[in-house]
């Protein structure tokens, strides 16, 4: 299968390295739908981009990756055809190979985890897939140095017949995972995000499922596997999504967005953990949905994802917003990919106005000369063979970069 992919430059000014929105319009055949999940910049400055693309009925996904430089110019670029039903991660390791997991399902619709292992050019050097005799929801992943890597998932393997979070480990180059943590529940739980505090101790974020609702758990695991602290967020059952953080003073940053139920717009909530998992500061922020929270370099939180507006009292868009807001959560700046931005801006004012463009962020990083990228989406009129606007529309994947203060225009 081809893969043609087309870089559109929508710069808007200049510092060290530029700031831009940049869309990459893939070609991949049976695919038109793609948005980025992970970004990890490389030791020489080029970043990895890894993507999911999906077919016109959402029913098909399959992935897709992007090695570009410092400033969104692409290197190389891979499609892998396989079909997987959710992407998660991936992790670089110390010879910038690429481990990509996430989940696929097996031909009696039974849920597994999904590895790739990348070389730098996109070319797979390991394919597993993990067919195990019970389902596994495989949650997230993160780099325990330059070699190693945890993944924590979720199986019902346990006696209680509960999905309980597992975390296992193992060499990125040679993927062996070997279980070393198993959280015992008397709830379904299913990780969304693992991170390690300065002890190395491992936060985990859940979703715990009980019956019908749904809420949210954090566990505190050491070394051996003990645990040291949970805490259960109280948040809206309607929540959408759910993550978590490590600042520099080893406090828990944990959000989670819900959407309310009669305006279908969005708040985050954002709760501050110090290390004995004691709650220490709450703050609801309106007008976002949070798809994620990360660290910035000066300390200060960087929250992303999108906020959802009505437009001219017809219809609800999403435009990709982040805030950026101190530690002691007073807002520093708020700014979304607005109507005079492209690809609005780009396009003829009667497609706006009967088609206006919604966007989402689902990452962003801070790259090592300060400057921020975001990963996400844009979803507009696509264009036919003759590079005409038609009336379907279709996601495509798109990056921001910002200074480091997150101004880009």
């Amino acid at each position: 299968m081809k893969i043609s992919i087309v870089l559109l430059f929508f710069c808007i000014t200049t510092y060290a390295q530029k700031n831009c929105l940049i869309f990459f319009i893939d070609k991949i055949e049976g695919r038109p739908n793609a948005h980025i999940i992970d970004i990890k910049e490389g030791k020489d400055k080029s970043i990895y981009l890894l993507g999911e693309c999906k077919d016109n009925t959402y029913k098909k996904t399959s992935s897709w990756y992007m090695h570009v430089d410092a400033n969104g110019k692409k290197i190389s670029a891979k499609h892998n055809d396989a079909d997987v039903s959710n992407l998660k991660r991936f992790v670089l390791s110390k010879n910038e190979n690429l481990l990509v997991v996430g989940n696929t399902e097996s031909e009696n619709g039974r849920s597994q985890s999904y590895t790739r292992l990348y070389d730098k050019e996109g070319n797979i050097k390991l394919l597993t897939v993990m067919a195990m005799s019970y389902p596994i929801i495989l949650g997230d992943a993160i780099n325990v140095d330059e070699n190693q890597v945890l993944i924590a998932q979720s199986n019902d393997k346990v006696a209680n017949g509960k999905y309980n979070v597992a975390i296992l480990k193992t060499d990125i180059d040679r993927f062996l995972p070997m279980e070393i943590v198993s959280i015992t529940s008397d709830f379904d739980e299913v990780p969304t995000k693992i991170c390690l505090n300065s002890k190395k101790e491992m936060i985990v974020s859940c979703i715990r499922y009980n019956g019908e609702s749904m809420s949210n758990i954090i566990y505190c695991i050491n070394e051996s596997g003990s645990k040291i602290w949970q805490y259960e967020p109280k948040v809206d059952n309607s929540f959408l999504n759910s993550s978590i953080t490590i600042d520099k003073n080893d406090n828990t940053i944990f959000t989670c967005s819900y959407r309310n139920a009669s305006t279908y717009l969005s708040s985050s909530v954002v709760l501050k953990l110090n290390p004995k998992g004691e709650l220490v500061k709450e703050e609801v922020f309106d007008n976002i949905k949070s798809n994620g929270i990360t660290i910035l370099k000066n300390g200060n939180y960087l929250l992303y994802g999108a906020n959802f507006e009505p437009y001219e009292n017809r219809i609800i868009i999403s435009k990709a917003a982040f805030r950026i807001i101190d530690p002691n959560f007073k807002i520093v700046l708020t700014d979304e990919l607005g109507q005079t931005d492209s690809p609005n801006s780009t396009l003829p004012t009667n497609i706006v106005t009967e088609m206006p463009v919604s966007s989402e962020f689902n990452n962003a990083v801070q790259l090592s000369d300060g400057r921020l990228i975001f990963g996400g989406r844009v979803n507009y009129p696509a264009r036919d063979e003759n590079d005409v606007l038609t009336p379907i529309r279709q996601n495509q994947a798109c990056v921001l970069f910002t200074s480091a203060d997150g101004k880009f225009r």
